[in-house]
Order: structure tokens, then C-alpha cells, then sequence
């Protein structure tokens, strides 16, 4: 934000420290519409939970959006190693940083969004899959 890149931040919460930013909680069609229109999606995971991954990480894959992931086991076994399909962040400054860089280069937000979109697609990842694994597990199968 200090570096004057425009950021919106939609989702509960956000007003408490980023006023000027948060767009507060949007029906689902505008989230992705504004996913999708985005040049980076930060996704963050929330610590307090022990998160490694959130459902943003497959929602934003899926609607095939850029990721700049926070840097968990999880988000790595999901999105696979750095720069194949997800930049990865350890920390706010990195992140910054990063984030600054990616909507230089089209070519790669677009590379990298496909890349994840494949994977997450053709992987164990979607709903149906999780279903399926849910109903198996449930049938002691």
C-alpha cells in the first residue's frame, strides 16, 4: 500500500485497520468478478488457526486469478515449488515486494495463473474430487 499500488480488500474485517481499502463482504459474482480483474491475489492463511491453506488458494486458482501465496507446507503441496504456478511470500516485506513486481509482467501473472488453474483442475482439488473422498472414507472403503 506504501507503494501506492491499488489494492482493494474485500471480506469481513478489513475496515478495522485498512479503512480506506475494504470493500467489506461482496455476494459471490463480484468476488470473483474482482478475482479475476485482479493482477495479484494475495492469499494469506490465518496463523491463529494453524491454517497452511485457505479456500481462497483453490478459489482464486480456479477462477484464474495470480496467487502471491503466504509460504506454507500445504500451500506447497497444493501450488507446487516457487515460480512453477504460485510466487511465494515469507513475510510482509517480501510480499510487498513482490507484489510490486507482478503487475509489471502480464506475461508471467498469465503464465503462472494457467499453470495453477491446470493444476488445480487436474488434481485431487475440486469439490467433486473432495466429495468423492468424503463418501469413500464415510463407506470404509
Amino acid at each position: 500500500m506504501r507503494h501506492r499500488s491499488p489494492v482493494l480488500l474485500a471480506g469481513a474485517y478489513w475496515d478495522r485497520a485498512f479503512r480506506a481499502y475494504a470493500l467489506a463482504i461482496k455476494p459471490p459474482e463480484i468476488v470473483r468478478a474482482l478475482t479475476a480483474a485482479a493482477k495479484v491475489n494475495l492469499c494469506l492463511v490465518r496463523r491463529a488457526n494453524r491454517d497452511g491453506h485457505v479456500m481462497r488458494s483453490f478459489e482464486i486458482a480456479a477462477i484464474g486469478g495470480c496467487i502471491l501465496a503466504q509460504d506454507t507446507d500445504e500451500h506447497r503441496d497444493i501450488s507446487g515449488p516457487e515460480d512453477e504456478a504460485v510466487i511465494y511470500f515469507r513475510d510482509a516485506k517480501e510480499a510487498a515486494q513482490r507484489a510490486c513486481a507482478l503487475p509489471c509482467d502480464s506475461s508471467e501473472r498469465k503464465r503462472l495463473s494457467v499453470c495453477l488453474q491446470r493444476r488445480i483442475a487436474g488434481g485431487a482439488h475440486t469439490y467433486a474430487h473432495r466429495l468423492r473422498t468424503m463418501l469413500r472414507i464415510a463407506s470404509g472403503r
